[in-house]
């Protein structure tokens, strides 16, 4: 009885650390998201201001927010690095 109790500690304790560390890795990519979110936002606006090195710096920074993330969609993530290709060149371009 005693060995019974001990084992159905143990596992409680185990799934609850499984379970806090679900939550921190599920926060931790909504934070990464939201951040992607405001930094593409900041991106368009530069684009409208024509502030292409804000732009580019804002694409750079939604790429790294979406890789932290660990974001397995591929459309997404070569969009946002498509993106920030393009940006960086018309920056470029416009610093010259």
């Amino acid at each position: 009885m005693k060995k019974l109790v001990i084992v159905t500690g143990a596992i409680a304790a185990i799934a609850t650390t499984v379970a806090s560390a679900a939550i921190l890795i599920s926060y931790d990519k909504q934070t990464q998201f939201e951040r992607a979110a405001r930094l593409q936002n900041l991106s368009v606006v530069a684009v409208k201001n024509k502030d292409f090195d804000l732009a580019c710096k804002a694409q750079i920074g939604v790429v790294d927010a979406l890789a932290k993330a660990h974001v397995k969609g591929h459309d997404l993530v070569g969009t946002a690095t498509q993106n920030k290709k393009e940006l960086c060149v018309k920056a470029l371009v416009a610093a010259k």
